[in-house]
């Protein structure tokens, strides 16, 4: 199944209840009605919620100079133009009937965010206007377009954003707003006045970054509170009946309650849902959870390494088991048989049909018992080396290990993912070797004390002549290995039922 985007950025602050409450809308011809806020903002009404409040005095008629009465040509002068300088001799700055009009109003004017004057003027100062940027005085010129941001979409998923010179708040709005259909004009866009798209406004003033923390901030939460926040893709999984898919926003990590990527993994402050982690939906077979899996290819240009974040843990290495006629084999540290632990291969042919995948460790272990004898039909027919055919079995004729604790853990969502699994015996030992080789898996992994695996414990590797037996003393027991950081590390053991042991969770991406 493939995944399915449907979600789109959205403020924090709900527009979409707001729109539809009513109130006083005033039109610039001094008239008034009452609306809703959406249809008064549609109509180029000035909203306000009070139905009492009275309306801006509009009887009087003057000039007006706004960035509004720019022709398309003209705008993109007057960003050529720029930075603006008073004293500039440009046919538009230096012009006294450039995006100048008269028989305006003082409020409709107000409204678009021009310079008002009853009488006409004879200079070029009446479009002239002295704001605070950065904290500086500055004089500008009211007719330069300024900065919207916008989030760049594609199949309904933000990818990127971009930076457009628009006349006023209203206009970034009504870019949203043909994005994004009628019902959300405050959707994917933030205005950022007296900042100019790829060139500062004035010297000294440094062009908007729309691609920065402040800016993506202020278009998902509309407000500047978590401006010194990471902002990267968090991916929720959604189930509908028996299919999944993820739904993608651009949030901060701690609201994100599922897989939420870093945009420090591509060195940037801030990262867009097309991110390369991008993670794939999981898919039932016949109620079995199928394996993740990414094709050689695919998986190579992820560019990972061993202690790197990825997709619901830490990347520690692929295994590859020894089978027949394999190569490439991965090693493993440890001794089935109890003996002092060593880098070897554990030939485990004729155990599962994949050759090799990717391992996933979470950094949190959990502490319960295993088996209990409260569980029943328990399989004792398990894989030394696959922990996800012991605790999921598989779509043909594999059965799982039939426990409270398996089931509990099995298929449940754990930030964003379903298919974690405790792991078997022989790559709980693929984990020993790569910790003891790999000194960032040292530092990023707090693990102390045994671990116990979903495989059981039988006679295939302590004798000569293995008979399969699996009960010692009536009692069956699973495999372990020890993880403390001492002469321990490495050794197997093995933990019987009805013992609080501590449980590794693994997830997997079959490489094929």
């Amino acid at each position: 199944m493939t995944v399915q985007f449907r979600s789109r950025i959205r403020s924090i602050y709900d527009y979409g209840v707001e729109a539809k409450k009513e109130g006083k809308c005033c039109f610039p011809n001094g008239t008034s009605q009452q609306l809703a806020f959406l249809d008064c903002f549609k109509a180029d009404g000035q909203f306000f919620q009070d139905p009492d409040t009275p309306c801006p005095s509009g009887s009087q008629k003057g000039y007006c100079c706004a960035c509004s009465y720019l022709t398309p040509l003209q705008r993109e002068q007057a960003i050529v133009n720029l930075p603006y300088d008073p004293g500039s001799q440009s046919s538009l700055y230096a012009s006294t009937t450039i995006g100048i009009r008269s028989d305006v109003t003082e409020c409709e004017c107000n409204r678009i965010g021009g310079n008002w004057s009853a009488t006409a003027s004879t200079t070029s100062e009446f479009c002239r206007r002295t704001v605070i940027i950065d904290g500086f005085s500055r004089t500008i010129d009211v007719r330069i377009p300024t900065a919207c941001c916008s989030l760049l979409i594609e199949d309904n998923l933000p990818v990127g954003i971009t930076c457009q010179n628009v006349c006023g708040a209203r206009e970034c709005a009504n870019l949203a707003l043909a994005e994004s259909g009628p019902s959300d004009p405050f959707f994917d866009t933030t205005y950022t006045q007296n900042k100019t798209c790829g060139v500062g406004i004035v010297s000294g003033v440094q062009p908007v970054n729309c691609n920065s923390n402040n800016i993506m901030a202020r278009i998902t939460t509309a407000s500047n509170a978590f401006a010194d926040e990471l902002f990267g893709p968090c991916y929720t999984l959604i189930q509908n009946n028996n299919e999944y898919s993820y739904d993608c926003s651009i949030t901060t990590e701690f609201s994100c309650s599922g897989y939420w990527v870093s945009p420090e993994s591509i060195d940037s402050t801030v990262a867009y849902c097309n991110h390369p982690y991008a993670p794939k939906a999981p898919s039932l077979i016949n109620s079995f959870v199928d394996s993740i899996k990414y094709t050689q290819s695919e998986f190579d240009q992820l560019g990972l390494v061993p202690g790197d974040e990825f997709q619901g843990g830490i990347y520690i290495g692929t295994f590859k088991p020894l089978k027949t006629n394999s190569t490439g084999s991965t090693k493993v540290y440890g001794s089935l048989n109890f003996g002092a632990p060593q880098s070897i291969y554990v030939n485990v042919t004729d155990e599962s049909p994949d050759e090799k995948w990717a391992i996933i460790v979470n950094k949190s272990f959990i502490e319960t018992p295993l088996l209990t004898s409260n569980d029943v039909n328990v399989t004792l027919n398990t894989s030394y080396y696959d922990g996800y055919l012991n605790s999921y079995g598989s779509a043909t004729s594999q059965p799982k290990i039939n426990s409270t604790t398996v089931n509990t853990l099995s298929g449940t969502d754990r930030n964003g993912f379903i298919d974690y699994y405790i792991p078997s015996i022989v790559e709980m030992m693929y984990f020993a070797e790569q910790y003891r080789t790999n000194q960032i898996l040292k530092d990023t992994f707090e693990f102390s004390g045994a671990f116990c695996s979903t495989s059981f414990f039988t006679d295939k590797y302590i004798t000569q002549t293995p008979t399969g037996q699996s009960t010692f003393n009536n009692v069956n027991f699973l495999y372990g290995q020890n993880f403390s950081p001492n002469e321990n590390f490495g050794k197997c053991m093995v933990f019987g039922i009805n013992t609080n042991v501590k449980l590794m969770l693994f997830r997997r991406i079959v490489i094929t």
